[in-house]
C-alpha cells in the first residue's frame, strides 16, 4: 500500500566504550546465526509471548491509538487487529527467511557514537 516497502532492523545498546566492539561483534554473530539456523525453540516462544504481552500494554498509550487512526484513514488498515494476527502467524521459519533476507541483502550501516574526552572514565 506504500510505493516502496522496506525493511529495517536496529540493534542498539548502551555499553562501556570499551564493550562496544565486542557487542557490535555479537550482534552480526547473532543476526548471521538467526539467518543460517533460525531461533530456537526456547527463543521463537518467548518471543511470541513477549509480543503477546506487549499488545495490551500498548493499548494504553494514545500514541498506539494516533498511529491506529492515522494507518486506517490513510491505508484503511486496521493495524491493532492485524497485529493480533500477525503475532499469530508467526514461525521460526518465516523469521529465519526474513533474517536471511537482511543478512544476504549486503545493505548494512554501523553507526558508533563514543563519547568524548570530557565524559566520565570508564
Amino acid at each position: 500500500y506504500e510505493p516502496q516497502p522496506k525493511y529495517l532492523v536496529q540493534v542498539y545498546f548502551n555499553s562501556k566504550p570499551a564493550l562496544a566492539d565486542k557487542l557490535r561483534v555479537l550482534a552480526k554473530k547473532g543476526l548471521r546465526d538467526l539467518a543460517e539456523n533460525g531461533p530456537t525453540d526456547e527463543q521463537f516462544t518467548r518471543t511470541v509471548e513477549n509480543f503477546k504481552k506487549n499488545i495490551p500494554e500498548q493499548r494504553i498509550n494514545n500514541s498506539y491509538w494516533l498511529n491506529n487512526i492515522v494507518s486506517y484513514c490513510r491505508n484503511g488498515i486496521d493495524r491493532d487487529g492485524a497485529r493480533e494476527e500477525a503475532v499469530g502467524k508467526l514461525s521460526k521459519e518465516g523469521i529465519q527467511a526474513v533474517a536471511k533476507t537482511l543478512v544476504d541483502s549486503g545493505n548494512f550501516i554501523e553507526v558508533v557514537m563514543k563519547p568524548g574526552e570530557t565524559s566520565e572514565k570508564e
